[in-house]
């Protein structure tokens, strides 16, 4: 194998140092390194990964056990391909977060930091990283580190799964506190460090979030190429929603993006009490414009009988459509009551934005086509299982059952 470039290394099965050995002397192009389950696969011998050099990608997610002979290992790799590596992608195991946190020790928590560290105090220069993953339990909270790291202004893809569950009951570490906030560095992301920045995804929207996109809202060549997504909403009573109204205390709202998500269940929901259809007006006027694809909740996990959320409903939503000019990818989480007629919706939808390419409707998606004179004749055909996601839609890590209360 020896023009083999990506090696992808799956889950319940162990890699042994003979494996490893294999790829280094048969496949001297390898480029792409990638273990979806660590915990599985490389903590039983745990295999010396030295051999590795060159790398344009790792992913190793799921690290588990000796968190030491990780960073070791990790401090290697980088090294050896510091000039060639674009994407990084970490996370530690859950049951090693729990083992930690049992020894009352935060090692866990600043495993990043730690990296960070070791890496620079080995002599290498910052990584000319394009996609930064951070899993579970990596926690960028130094600055000083991360650039040592990171060159911040070569990152165009950065996630953080910055989401405390894990340490809610624990006293080794907090995340969160009630007087500094988020530990995580999110200020150090935005446009004056980061001005490639192309798509931002967090596990949930809070306070550290929701400043962040403020600074990438004074820089409209930034923020009009950036997908954002956040899988839960409502976090010390911030959630997207409040980015499309102007602000005295955040002078560059409202924000204009190219992909974003907005719950318009509102009802005990959220703190901000603008209504539904006032949303989506500000919506419309703020990303008219600017916005390729959007994703909108119009349902209720608790009363999935209702038939509208905070007084809107589909009907709404196809008025307000025809206000985007470049809008070519939609879903929108359909009401109970209205998943019988999703492909008469769909087609209502695309008649109502002549830009729409792609429309998912809850767990119905469909492809649009324009025919006739001018293209103004519209039919919709389901998308089969086996076709890919929107190009944008497949970054929306968006649920709506996800709330802070």
């Amino acid at each position: 194998m020896p023009r083999l470039q990506n090696f992808e290394w799956g889950f319940g099965y162990m890699l042994e140092q003979e494996t490893l050995l294999c790829l280094w002397v048969s496949c001297p192009d390898l480029r792409a390194f990638r273990v979806w389950d660590a915990s599985q696969s490389l903590s039983r011998y745990r295999p010396d990964l030295f051999v590795f050099c060159n790398l344009r990608y790792l992913a190793i997610e799921e690290l588990f056990g000796d968190l030491c002979w990780w960073r070791k290992q990790l401090v290697q790799i980088l090294l050896h391909s510091s000039r060639d590596l674009r994407g990084l992608e970490l996370s530690i195991s859950e049951e090693t977060v729990h083992l930690y946190q049992d020894k009352r020790a935060p090692d866990h928590a600043n495993f990043f930091d730690r990296l960070c560290q070791d890496y620079i105090q080995s002599g290498g220069d910052p990584l000319p990283i394009k996609t930064l993953k951070c899993g579970r339990s990596i926690y960028p909270m130094d600055y000083h580190y991360l650039t040592g790291l990171v060159n911040l202004a070569s990152l165009e893809v950065l996630e953080i799964d910055n989401d405390e569950e894990l340490h809610d009951d624990s006293d080794v570490f907090d995340l969160y506190t009630d007087d500094s906030g988020c530990k995580i560095v999110f200020w150090a992301f935005g446009p004056a460090t980061c001005p490639r920045l192309r798509r931002l995804t967090v596990s949930r929207y809070g306070e550290e979030t929701h400043k962040l996109l403020c600074q990438i809202a004074k820089h409209p060549s930034v923020s009009c190429n950036l997908v954002f997504s956040a899988t839960s909403h409502g976090y010390d009573g911030f959630d997207s929603a409040m980015l499309l109204a102007s602000s005295d205390e955040y002078p560059g709202l409202p924000i204009k993006l190219r992909m974003m998500e907005v719950d318009l269940n509102r009802e005990n929901r959220y703190s901000y009490n603008r209504p539904a259809k006032q949303i989506l007006e500000d919506l419309a006027v703020s990303n008219g414009d600017s916005l390729e694809a959007l994703v909108l909740n119009l349902s209720d996990s608790d009363s999935d009988w209702v038939k509208m959320v905070d007084g809107v409903n589909t009907q709404h939503v196809v008025e307000f459509i025809s206000s985007f000019t470049k809008l070519t990818q939609l879903y929108v989480y359909v009401p109970y009551y209205e998943q019988d007629h999703l492909e008469v919706l769909a087609e209502r939808l695309a008649l109502a934005c002549t830009t729409l390419q792609r429309i998912d409707l809850s767990d119905k998606a469909f492809a649009v086509r324009r025919h006739g004179v001018g293209f103004r004749d519209v039919s919709v055909r389901p998308f089969t299982d086996w076709e890919n996601h929107g190009d944008l839609l497949r970054f929306s890590t968006f649920d709506p059952f996800e709330r802070a209360y």
